[in-house]
This record gives C-alpha cells, structure tokens and sequence, in this order.
C-alpha cells in the first residue's frame, strides 16, 4: 500500500484495499485489522493527537462517493466529512488546529476544512510562479506552524503554503526533484520527498530554525 501513517506507541497504519481494512503493524511484526471499511475503499490516512487520545483520519470512496472518517483509538467512526462528488480527497494531513487538508488528483487541487467540516480553503497551484504546468497535487503534509506542503509531480516542486492557504512559495532542491510524491515532515524545518521517478528519498530543509542563524 502507499497509504501508511504512524500512529501512537510508534506504530504504523496503511489501507488494505485488497479488503477494504485499515491494518496496524504491531511491535511484533504482524499485522491486525484496526478498521473494516465494508464497501468503502481506504485511502490516505493521518493520525492526530486530540484531546480525547489519538485519532485517525481515513480518505474513504464508494463509486462516486467520498469522505473522510475519523476513527478513535478503539477504531470506532467519531466523525464523517462528506465531500462534494467532484472532489475525490486522496492524501490528508491534520494541522494542530485540528484542520483536515486533502489532496485531489482528479480535479488537480488542494481542499482544508475545519474540524467541524466547513471549508476553510481551496488551492488550485500558483500559474505565476515561472513557467509552471498545470498543477498536479499528489501528497500533502503540515509542520508544527500550521504550514501545508504539497507535492506537485508533474512540475517537480512542494507547493509551500501557509496555514490559511496563502502561497509562500515553491521548493525545488538545486538538483532538481524528480516527481516527487510521498512527503514526511522529520524535523523542524525539515522534509524528507520520495521520489515516483527515482525511487529515491531525499531530505531537505525548506524553512531556517533558530539553530542554523
């Protein structure tokens, strides 16, 4: 699956579209059904510390229907966010204000709701920045500033955006990235990108800390 998230006690979580289940890799090894989806078919998936214990955030699709699940810690649905038909979320993130952040490749855009569900912004890509294609959003991930950073395969850069969905800026390493797809905060101020191209990881710092001034 490239659907895979960390969850608490350092564990790991990925969409089994084979059965429609969200699985944990346990300390031994083995893996464990955590959610039975049914009919509907797992995608994306972010966990999140909320005041009632961890979270997790499920992208889940029946035909022409899409939403996103928040499970608890036993793997019971707390709360459903039904998206509109024309968008189809696939990667997600959660910022620390609880705001939900989804990508969409059909429809080439970025959708963040609420905690409670109400849009907060849509990004459609930055046509002023260079000679850009279309935008072509794949991964999406939040740092501890409430950042958005989204990657854009078919122009080979992130997307930088701050947490009202304003454009900072892009970020392309001096060697340029190669499709990059999966994205993974690691540090403050850094990013690790896997490359669809390559196969390659790389790690970059795309924001200064008070340790490197």
């Amino acid at each position: 699956s490239s659907y895979i998230s960390g969850i608490s006690d350092g564990l790991l979580a990925y969409s089994d579209q084979s059965d429609n289940t969200i699985k944990r890799i346990e300390s031994d090894g083995s893996a464990r059904t955590f959610v039975n989806a049914g009919e509907w078919v797992p995608k994306g998936l972010a966990s999140f510390d909320g005041r009632s214990g961890p979270q997790l955030f499920v992208c889940l699709h029946r035909k022409e229907q899409h939403k996103v699940v928040k499970y608890n810690k036993e793997g019971l649905s707390e709360q459903e966010f039904l998206y509109p038909a024309e968008h189809h979320p696939l990667y997600i993130t959660i910022n620390k204000n609880g705001d939900i952040g989804t990508t969409d490749h059909r429809q080439n855009s970025v959708a963040v709701l609420d905690k409670f569900g109400h849009p907060r912004f849509m990004y459609t890509g930055n046509r002023e920045v260079g000679k850009m294609k279309s935008f072509q959003p794949i991964s999406i991930a939040t740092d501890c500033f409430s950042n958005y950073l989204i990657s854009d395969w078919a122009n080979h850069v992130i997307h930088l955006l701050n947490g009202d969905g304003v454009f900072l800026r892009v970020i392309a390493l001096k060697q340029s990235l190669k499709e990059p797809r999966g994205l993974c905060i690691i540090g403050e101020g850094l990013l690790s990108v896997g490359e669809c191209a390559t196969g390659a990881i790389k790690v970059l710092r795309y924001l200064k800390t008070k340790s490197d001034q």
